[in-house]
């Protein structure tokens, strides 16, 4: 059988597929995804959603933000083909494919002798590589900048690595620190199982911020004198009185315990990169995301050493899960099989990957700029497929077939400015609010799943602070957690001023929202709730991120 899908803005994916039980046996799902990188959509009013002409006329002042900041190097470029580093091949340092045996060892050496070299490609033959042949809880551990693990494709012929064993947690009273431990690779500073926040102690942050709008990227400072150009940041607003939270939320006026009674009363924390310091006046390299008032005393804190340049390429990714998932089942179901996880990580990507048997495919923790493109999911419906949390920012995901994971694209947390483009799942599937007061992040050019709210319930309402943004979306039909039709988009106190352009049913069947009062939405309408137009019919551009991606850079 075979299912296409062509988007407006001219990306063609074509799925090539078997039957399910077929895929979840074997390796012959094939995924063809035809990048055209930044191929130019018109730039027609044609079907000119209102928001957009708004944002063209007055982009300060828009309810849009701008995503054309997400990504590598803020969206200017894809991540590159590095070949200006030196080799390091894992066979000269005693990984041997084929032959059944731990190769964990044997990679971290080729991996630990490009960091001293200043950094490096790691590369691999074609083969099969293993992991946890007969131990738990290992993996590579990338924790220097420009490291690339590059494998030899993604197909079956190419670089197979194979994780035996699943993770465990520490305590089997919290299943979820299983995720601490991923089977493949983990990419940051600190200890994977390591746990960081902010001090709170206001004389430990190095500058205050003087009041900014949102959308602006030159904001003043008391004191840029501890501050670097190049370097990234942590940017909070305090709230102790939880004013803060509640405009995050607004109009919604009840929220998950978390949110007013939290361990820190930090509840806004973007990532920020400066671009230039010009005295006390900084230039940072996207905008920030919402206002930065005097009353929540906007500050920047230093944080762990965020790593750059990390790449991981051309590598299909395989696990010996054999049982069919159970939602918190156990910790092996819930986080047993993760693969990939970076954290305090910018400007690093992670492509061309396939995921077999994955209980989570990708994360991004608490990482800026990076990119996960081109990836598939595929074999054992997982947990989640790919997901950014803690206080990620400006991350970009794209052209990405999640499969049927339960949470497929999943947002949590503080995280904003974070855009899901031109990714599609199978039936079920979700798009995934998991609780959390991040701020502007966008599902762009999405094909299937429906959405959906998991997480505790001290954390939702809200499933994500204001301006969640929908835009052309074809939703799927099925809800993974209960198995039955859902045409029903979301319900306005989930997600508080959310904006919806261009979502249809993907099968042609109609879809719609519930209102705070669970009244039916089928409509365009325009309230303190939400922004909703083309309900149930096509928009253009088809695709806000590449629109603004264009009009931002044409004008340069």
């Amino acid at each position: 059988m075979i299912n296409k899908h062509l988007h407006n803005n001219g990306r063609l994916i074509m799925f090539i597929t078997e039957s399910s039980l077929q895929r979840a046996k074997a390796f012959s799902y094939v995924f063809i995804i035809a990048l055209l990188g930044c191929a130019r959509q018109p730039l027609t009013k044609e079907n000119h959603p209102k928001l957009l002409q708004q944002f063209d006329k007055d982009p300060g002042n828009a309810i849009l933000a701008d995503f054309s900041y997400a990504g590598y190097h803020a969206g200017k470029e894809l991540p590159p083909v590095r070949k200006d580093l030196p080799y390091f091949k894992v066979v000269d340092y005693g990984a041997i494919p084929n032959d059944g045996k731990d190769d964990i060892d044997a990679i971290q050496s080729a991996i630990d002798a490009a960091a001293k070299a200043g950094g490096g490609i790691v590369s691999f033959p074609s083969g099969t590589f293993d992991f946890d042949v007969n131990t738990a809880n290992r993996f590579l551990h990338i924790s220097h900048s420009n490291i690339i693990i590059r494998g030899n494709g993604s197909n079956i012929e190419g670089t197979v690595f194979h994780d035996h064993t699943a993770s465990t947690s520490p305590d089997p009273k919290k299943m979820w620190l299983s995720g601490l431990y991923p089977g493949f690779i983990y990419a940051g500073i600190l200890p994977s199982d390591s746990t960081w926040r902010i001090s709170g102690k206001s004389e430990e942050a190095l500058t205050l911020i003087k009041p900014a709008s949102r959308q602006t990227k030159v904001i003043e400072v008391e004191d840029a004198s501890q501050l670097k150009a190049g370097d990234t940041y942590l940017l909070t607003l305090f709230d102790p009185d939880s004013s803060l939270a509640f405009s995050l939320v607004y109009p919604m006026k009840k929220m998950g315990k978390n949110h007013i009674t939290g361990q820190q009363p930090y509840r806004f924390q973007n990532l920020v990169t400066i671009e230039a310091i010009k005295g006390n006046s900084i230039i940072l390299l996207a905008p920030v995301l919402w206002d930065l008032k005097s009353e929540w005393k906007p500050q920047l804190w230093r944080v762990p050493e965020v790593l750059s340049g990390i790449g991981i390429e051309g590598i299909r990714m395989k696990t010996d899960w054999k049982e069919s998932f159970i939602h918190h089942h156990s910790d092996v179901h819930d986080n047993g099989w993760d693969q990939i996880r970076f954290s305090f990580v910018k400007d690093s990507w992670v492509k061309n990957l396939v995921h077999d048997g994955a209980t989570t495919a990708v994360s991004l923790s608490n990482s800026t700029h990076c990119v996960v493109m081109d990836g598939q999911i595929i074999g054992n419906p997982g947990h989640n497929g790919f997901g950014v949390n803690g206080f990620s920012t400006y991350n970009l995901l794209i052209n990405l077939q999640g499969g049927r994971a339960m949470h497929t694209y999943t947002i949590q947390g503080h995280v904003s400015g974070n855009v899901f483009h031109n990714c599609y799942s199978e039936e079920p599937s979700s798009i995934d609010g998991h609780g959390g007061l991040g701020v502007y992040n966008l599902f762009d050019s999405m094909y299937g799943g429906v959405f959906k709210n998991g997480g505790s319930n001290l954390n939702i309402p809200p499933a994500i602070g204001h301006r969640l943004i929908l835009w052309n979306w074809e939703m799927g039909l099925q809800d993974p957690y209960s198995g039955r039709l859902k045409p029903l988009i979301a319900r306005y106190d989930l997600i508080p001023g959310f904006i919806a352009v261009g979502v249809k049913g993907g099968k042609g069947q109609p879809v719609f929202f519930h209102d705070n009062n669970g009244n039916k939405i089928d409509y365009d309408v325009t309230n303190e709730w939400s922004n909703i137009e083309y309900l149930n019919r096509k928009v253009n551009p088809s695709s806000l991120y590449r629109y603004q991606q264009q009009k931002r850079l044409s004008l340069k």
